[in-house]
């Protein structure tokens, strides 16, 4: 190799991570960049059609007579350098080496780090064994090769299952040689593999047709112009209808998507003023097909885009025909999934207006027709979801109303047709709510025999349709919320049977579709609430196991969309105040404080960015309320004792519409600082609603 030539790209590794460097090389040097992206100029310099060359460092070395000298050459003509990071590196003298040559050759900003074992920064929290960034990526290197003591940031792709996993870590490699956006390269990446899908989807389609009139290479070869749109039109209809029915029950995200994307091609082809009302009503079904799927997966801002231009098309046709029902009802539909999707961005206040818009529309249709089942329950959805988006901001009383109107017909709809599976459903769904709204006003009992019915009522739905995964996802977090009920009531046997029971439904369910990022989530937040029963009954090894396998769903997720606040909140910061109060229970007090603020930084960014995000605020003051018990434990009592009070700041202001959990903070509080009657009167109030979480009986007069 001559010493002149120019690498892209220099991979160091370890011996022992061979086969990995190995691998890295071959799919760097084989990948082909995305054609839009060839040409394109970053800093300075247009992108390649190719990442060559790499120097593999000891795959070119004997072929070379002095050994120094080529990877001298080598890393003065790379303008890169890949470390393969692993606790073998670290303890590579050789790795090292070159790491600190590269740096004082060209500076520190070129560095890619790929993690293959260990742990980042293990050495900081006193685990060298188990640190996979060797000291020369950890530290600043000086212009004379000297390591300083100034600590590094590295820019890290994690090839851990636990981490990006082998495609994400891969691509985010390869961003970084090209300069460009991750997302660009996962967007056209997921193009490449949704263009193989799609064939596929499509040959199947085509196979399932072949026997009849709907083969469009058949009706082409053989029929006219307008025959052909009829024939098309006819496949379009067939994938959005019957085909979703067959795929949408087992969970297949990948062909449902194909299902849409083929819809939504077919209507791309046409002029929209050529549309007529049947193609254009077609092309907003596909709209909200693709649109549920961008949810499902948790891409929300493409979601989110996807269902507005819905919205924009059910509008035009709700203004040709203003009293027409079916108009009506798709327009509903993309006011709901507007709503719903900015709900979850935790933009409360567009999801009200789209939400309000809703039910504005279900009211229209009952009164056009009253006697129309199907508008009675629309009705009934628009009830629901208004009422959960004002309890997500603190009107929890207010909310039992709207879901009572929901539920009675929900309930007069079972009475005239016991046997619906639909009615049976969305009765189901109701109690959900309303359990919710209860168990957050501390009537526990209440809340309790709610979800009983409701799981009653899903085993019942199941028994009939056994793989019905839309049940099963139901199923799965009405157990969860018994498991935490449970826990309220010190019933520890009920809540970990229930929840264990659920995490093997979760389990299967997420090896069905990988892809389901929804059902990743909901096995995340049961192993996280099996964990806080594990933790009551002091089983902290399995607790934490079940913690970090958690942890890991939530880093996956949220390394592909970091703005899910569901993830951030619900999952990741739930998380880390189990680990916090692991730590805690086993004394590694200062470790629980390490972990404690990690969590806090993430939950006041959220609420910096939604105040009234309930839950990031509930469980910011159960952060403050365990620092406050970690100084405790530490003997730093001045310190604790502002934390105790802050709790009370917190709480105090929310009114009497507070959880089991908050009153029980307070209590705890009020008893830290020696507040004899408040904290007696708490404790009578959490004695009323019979909460006997083992946290309070240890605490309790």
């Amino acid at each position: 190799m001559e010493a002149h030539k120019s690498y892209l790209g220099f991979i160091s590794y370890s011996h022992t991570d061979r086969a990995t460097a190995k691998w890295l090389h071959k799919a760097l040097e084989a990948y082909k960049v995305p054609r839009k992206l060839i040409g394109k100029t970053v800093d300075g310099e247009k992108i390649p059609a190719r990442l060559h060359p790499i120097f593999l460092d000891r795959e070119e070395l004997p072929t070379a007579g002095d050994l120094s000298q080529t990877v001298q050459n080598a890393l003065q003509n790379s303008k890169f350098l890949i470390v393969i990071c692993s606790p073998h590196a670290v303890s590579s003298q050789w790795v090292n080496r070159e790491i600190i040559e590269f740096k004082r050759l060209h500076g520190e900003k070129n560095i890619l780090c790929l993690i293959v074992d260990g742990e980042p920064f293990a050495a900081r929290k006193g685990d060298a064994q188990a640190e996979c960034f060797p000291e020369a990526v950890r530290f600043h290197v000086g212009a004379d090769g000297a390591i300083s003591k100034d600590e590094a940031e590295p820019i890290a792709a994690d090839l851990r299952p636990q981490g990006d996993g082998k495609r994400l870590a891969f691509l985010k490699v390869a961003s970084g040689l090209l300069g460009v956006g991750l997302d660009e390269l996962v967007q056209r990446d997921q193009k490449r593999r949704q263009r193989r899908l799609t064939i596929i989807t499509t040959a199947s389609l085509i196979g399932m047709v072949a026997m009849g009139t709907l083969t469009l290479i058949a009706v082409e070869a053989r029929k006219v112009s307008e025959e052909r749109k009829a024939q098309a039109e006819s496949l379009v209809e067939f994938m959005l209808t019957d085909l979703r029915k067959r795929l949408e029950p087992v969970g297949r995200l990948d062909a449902l998507d194909a299902v849409a994307i083929e819809a939504l091609n077919y209507y791309a082809e046409t002029d929209p003023k050529k549309l007529d009302v049947s193609s254009l009503g077609r092309q907003a079904r596909a709209l909200h097909l693709l649109g549920e799927i961008h949810e499902l997966k948790g891409e929300l801002d493409q979601a989110h885009k996807v269902f507005l231009t819905a919205y924009g098309t059910t509008g035009e046709l709700l203004e040709r025909f203003p009293d027409d029902e079916q108009r009506l009802y798709e327009h509903a539909q993309s006011a709901f999934w507007v709503g719903y999707i900015e709900w979850r961005r935790a933009h409360f206040a567009e999801a009200q207006t789209a939400f309000e818009d809703y039910l504005a529309l279900a009211m229209r249709l009952t009164q056009i027709a009253p006697d129309n089942t199907d508008w009675q329950m629309e009705l009934a959805y628009a009830y629901v979801n208004l009422g959960a988006l004002i309890a997500d901001q603190g009107q929890t009383r207010q909310t039992l109303e709207v879901y009572g109107k929901a539920l009675a017909i929900f309930d007069s709809l079972v009475e005239q047709s016991p046997d619906t599976a639909d009615y049976l459903l969305n009765a189901a769904q109701a109690r959900a709510w309303i359990s919710g709204a209860h168990e957050k006003l501390g009537e526990i009992a209440t809340a309790r025999d709610y979800r009983m019915t409701e799981v009653d009522i899903y085993l019942r739905l199941l028994q009939a349709d056994p793989n019905n995964t839309m049940i099963s996802e139901y199923l799965l977090a009405a157990n969860r919320a018994l498991g935490r009920l449970a826990l309220y009531y010190g019933d520890l046997d009920g809540a970990e049977s229930t929840l264990r029971s659920a995490l093997t439904r979760a389990e299967r369910l997420s090896r069905l579709d990988p892809e389901n990022k929804f059902w990743a989530q909901m096995k995340g937040l049961i192993q996280n609430g099996l964990a806080e029963v594990l933790i009551a009954r002091r089983q902290f090894e399995e607790a934490e196991s079940l913690t970090l396998a958690a942890k890991a769903i939530a880093d996956q997720l949220l390394s592909e969309d970091p703005t899910v606040v569901e993830w951030r909140v619900d999952l990741w910061s739930f998380n880390g105040l189990l680990r916090t109060e692991i730590a805690h229970r086993r004394g590694d007090f200062e470790g629980g404080l390490l972990i404690h603020e990690d969590v806090l930084r993430q939950l006041e960014t959220v609420l910096g960015e939604t105040p009234d995000h309930r839950l990031a605020r509930n469980l910011r003051t159960q952060s403050i309320y365990q620092k406050a018990r970690l100084l405790t434990a530490t003997a730093r009592g001045e310190e604790a004792q502002a934390h105790w009070q802050r709790v009370i700041d917190d709480i105090t202001p929310l009114g009497l519409e507070i959880s089991p959990d908050l009153i029980f903070y307070l209590f705890a509080s009020h008893k830290a600082l020696g507040h004899t009657n408040e904290a007696a009167n708490l404790a009578a109030q959490l004695t009323q609603m019979e909460y006997r979480h083992p946290d309070f009986i240890e605490i309790a007069p």
